[in-house]
């Protein structure tokens, strides 16, 4: 409760200044329920304390309703914005180029040594230099770039790269092998190889736009590079004399194929690097990585199309709004102080801001880059150089991600504002009052877990490839929870550990885990549908919504009032005419201690009286507001003409209600229809309440033991629903224990008859 309190306080977007003063200097105590018990000694100096406080809380309302629409008009632009960016085309041509080049004769996936690779290369290059019909007709159109189809263009030439490590002289275990020299390649670090080799006829060289972080390790801008050529013939014959001269060998950890592809049709880049990593062990890894340089992210507009202006022209939206923002928040922290920093949504709303800002600097330094960078230029000159794009690319790719982050931050703040709606309040006080048990056991289990990725770490990390690291193990088990990874190794590799820490594994996070996440919302739930209501907010506090509703009402009788005389006039005479069907009177100022009511025509409180028709009892008045005690329990105020809302209606007077039902009970037909005539002829208010009779009693007893026969049944049925569930979950149990026992058993007598039997 503390924390959904706190989470109506101060945040960027939701509260106002004057309530934010006033919540920090406790206004909002218990002064409701003094106004209402003392209304009627100074009921002049009170109405009039009342309305000037209404009177700002509307206001209160009035400027967070305001500040909610502009929120939504601000995630709306954002939304436009980022959408108008994406293009299908960007991941059709990043789709058509991974079908190019990863499948051939040689598949990408299947190299696994150098020769291997070579022989890939060999039919990459030889699909780049293809000649057919489609590269007939591109020339056709133009011969200033190598084209690859009718719709794609090699720009520039491609390049090769490899990454080397020098050798080490002794890599013997001593003293085993003392006497020998072993010489080898170990894994590639600070030991890269820069010296010339092939007898100086390949050299060391860098580019600072060419790092890449690999799965086995990180390399450099530097490497052994060699430039294609754009004719095929000559690029197949340098590819020959690099197999023949060993350009690849022993020492190779890393081999890069690096090539930009400009679609003509739409002005789009595709920057390829094909990786290939050979590990220390023999493990190779293989990446096709393809990034798409969109006309939008090289240049403001694009193009200069209409859809790329109105992108455009929304971020730059989007970047005032966000200065807009920071002003409200630095006035908020001057205001607040240090309690600006208890409420989370602000450390939300700071996070967002920095987001967007930081995306809109990365973009503004990326056109700048590309606007210097020229590309094509060089290129239409000279078909043989080459423009590595890679940098240019992984920055507007940063700039996407940082944006889709916003994106998730924005519109999980809405839920701040959904708070606002009536039909949700109650389930997001709910979900805080869920949060303050699911945060102690979320902590309890990431302790539990990060326990569990640490021993598959140390038991299986040196033979299983999902667990050589605890960061990788905390992957691979986080995966577990969405069945995305096989955990059948870890009890292939070791029976009888491996089984008992998947069971372990299993039992107290997959299933007690999950269950009690659960358990912890059902609870929640429970406590906000049976918890005791508080009295109702007579100012309406926190009500920016209906408040604008009721704004809007009165706008629009007033300006039918004023403008449309006629249609005001028709509606007052069909509002002032008799009910047919005589509802019951509202309960006005004249409302009598001990009257029977229930909800009226104005009733706003949902559920708080136990649901329709359900009664009350009038315990307390106050000039137009009375105090109702609910047969259900509780105890509220209500307004009986105050602000001309009537909340109640009168069922019966303080005594009718327990005279005209008993006399019915105790004697029969014409004798109980006289008694009632007569009752109510006569209708003294001073006679004295009749005791309940036996047949009351005996009716009261009757109904209390149905319900507990009732409630005795329903749980008996969910009792034999829980233990149905849990003998089926003892049965499975009794099973995976069946099968362990008979696979140990069939291990010991494999190891018995290898004992027996060694020659076998």
């Amino acid at each position: 409760q503390a924390v959904w309190a706190h989470g109506q306080g101060a945040g960027a977007f939701a509260e106002s200044w004057p309530r934010l003063k006033r919540r920090c200097q406790g206004w909002r105590s218990d002064s409701k329920a003094t106004m209402l018990t003392d209304s009627a000694p100074q009921e002049d100096s009170v109405e009039e304390t009342w309305a000037e406080k209404r009177e700002q809380v509307r206001k209160d309302n009035l400027d967070e309703c305001f500040r909610i629409c502009l929120f939504f008009v601000f995630l709306f632009i954002f939304s436009a914005a980022m959408l108008l960016e994406r293009s299908s085309a960007s991941s059709l041509l990043a789709d058509h180029v991974r079908a190019r080049f990863d499948g051939g004769q040689v598949p990408l996936r299947s190299v696994t040594t150098v020769e291997s690779y070579q022989d890939y290369l060999a039919g990459a290059v030889a699909s780049v230099y293809d000649n057919n019909t489609d590269t007939h007709l591109a020339y056709e159109l133009s011969g200033a770039l190598r084209p690859l189809d009718s719709a794609n263009r090699l720009l520039g030439t491609a390049r090769l790269r490899q990454v080397r490590v020098a050798q080490t002289p002794d890599c013997q275990a001593s003293p085993m092998f003392g006497e020998y020299s072993v010489p080898c390649y170990p894994s590639f670090s600070s030991n890269e190889m820069t010296e010339p080799f092939g007898d100086g006829l390949f050299t060391w060289s860098t580019d600072e736009n060419s790092g890449y972080s690999g799965e086995l390790a990180s390399y450099g801008p530097g490497g052994y590079m060699i430039l294609l050529s754009t004719e095929g013939t000559r690029a197949m014959q340098q590819l020959q004399e690099l197999r023949s001269s060993g350009f690849f060998g022993a020492a190779t950890r890393a081999a890069f194929l690096d090539f930009t592809i400009w679609s003509a049709n739409v002005g789009s880049y595709a920057v390829v690097s094909i990786i290939v990593e050979f590990g220390p062990t023999g493990t190779t890894k293989q990446a096709l990585d393809v990034m798409i340089l969109s006309p939008g992210s090289l240049a403001p507009a694009g193009l200069g199309s209409a859809k790329e202006w109105c992108a455009f022209l929304g971020v730059l939206l989007v970047i005032f709004f966000v200065f807009y923002y920071m002003i409200e928040e630095a006035q908020e922290i001057w205001i607040s102080r240090w309690e600006y920093l208890l409420d989370g949504w602000n450390i939300m709303d700071w996070l967002n801001m920095v987001l967007l800002i930081v995306a809109f600097v990365m973009r503004v330094s990326t056109y700048l880059d590309a606007s210097a960078l020229k590309i094509g230029e060089e290129q239409l000159a000279t078909q043989e150089s080459f423009i590595n794009l890679r940098a240019l690319a992984e920055k507007a790719e940063l700039v996407q991600l940082l944006h889709a982050m916003n994106a998730v931050l924005l519109w999980m703040k809405c839920v701040k504002y959904l708070r606002n709606v009536p039909v949700v309040k109650g389930f997001i006080r709910t979900v805080w009052e869920a949060l303050g048990q699911f945060v102690p056991f979320i902590t309890m289990f990431a302790i539990v877990f990060i326990g569990f990725a640490k021993a598959y770490t140390l038991g299986f990390g040196n033979q299983i490839e999902g667990f050589p690291t605890f960061y990788r193990s905390f992957v691979y088990l986080s995966r577990s929870f969405v069945r995305d990874v096989k955990m059948m190794p870890v009890y292939d590799l070791a029976p009888f550990f491996g089984a008992m820490m998947l069971l372990l594994f299993y039992v107290s996070l997959m299933l007690v885990g999950v269950a009690t996440v659960f358990a912890v919302f059902a609870h929640a739930v429970h406590c906000q549908k049976f918890e005791r209501r508080e009295e109702p907010d007579k100012l309406h506090e926190d009500e920016p919504l209906e408040e604008f509703a009721r704004e809007a009402a009165l706008f629009f009788k007033s300006s039918v009032k004023d403008y449309l005389p006629a249609l005001w006039r028709f509606y007052k005479i069909q509002i002032s005419k008799p009910n047919v069907g005589h509802p019951p009177k509202a309960v006005s100022e004249s409302a009598v201690v001990g009257s029977r009511v229930r909800r009226g025509g104005h009733w706003q409180y949902k559920d708080q009286d136990g649901g329709g028709g359900k009664l009350g009892t009038i315990t307390n008045v106050a000039g137009d507001i009375c105090q109702v005690r609910w047969d259900i329990g509780g105890q509220y105020w209500y307004r009986t003409g105050r602000e001309g809302q009537y909340e109640l209606e009168e069922v019966s007077g303080p005594w009718q209600h327990q005279r005209r039902t008993s006399a019915l009970e105790d004697r029969g037909g014409a004798a109980a229809l006289e008694d009632r005539t007569s009752s109510e002829s006569s209708g003294s208010l001073f006679d004295v309440p009749r005791q309940p009779s036996r047949q009351d009693i005996r009716r009261a007893i009757e109904q209390m033991s149905g319900r507990v026969l009732s409630e005795i049944s329903i749980v008996g049925i969910e009792i034999k629903s829980e233990l149905h569930e849990v003998c089926e979950r003892v049965a499975h149990m009794h099973e995976a224990v069946e099968e362990l026992i008979w696979r140990t058993d069939m291990v010991k007598g494999e190891q018995e008859n290898a004992r027996l039997h060694p020659t076998l």
